[in-house]
């Protein structure tokens, strides 16, 4: 699984909070902050965990094809994921996700290192964009 290993650029907008490198070897996200809602409304934990099951097939490439792949960029939990095609469906399923976050005020706690502002173009060996 691709690991989230970002600075949420949006931190206003998806309520999270720029914090250093996490040490849980995950997705960066604080358990605490992370929580449910306190009136049940959102499970704030299931739907990252949901967003970052997705992201494998949103990332998704092929090494072997000679084709330009990973030449787009989509929002993403903390920072700007490379895709082949932003009007995939995988893709479309993971914004979706992350509306849903962003909508809910999730807290994420995002490792503050520097986002690329650019597509990678780049389509590694195991058929994933590189970050």
């Amino acid at each position: 699984m691709t690991r989230f290993v970002m600075v949420c650029l949006f931190s206003c907008a998806c309520g999270g909070v720029i914090d250093g490198p996490n040490s849980d070897g995950g997705l960066g996200v604080d358990a605490s902050d992370a929580a449910s809602k306190s009136d049940g409304a959102v499970d704030c934990n299931a739907l990252i965990n949901q967003l970052a099951a997705q992201e494998p097939n949103a990332v998704q490439c092929c090494s072997k094809c000679n084709v330009i792949q990973c030449a787009f960029q989509v929002p993403g939990l903390c920072c700007p994921l490379s895709v082949t095609s932003a009007s995939s469906d995988a893709v479309k399923i993971y914004e979706a996700t992350l509306a849903q976050i962003q909508k809910a005020g999730c807290l994420v706690s995002c490792p503050a290192i520097a986002c690329s502002t650019k597509p990678s173009g780049v389509c590694s060996e195991t058929d994933s964009c590189a970050q």
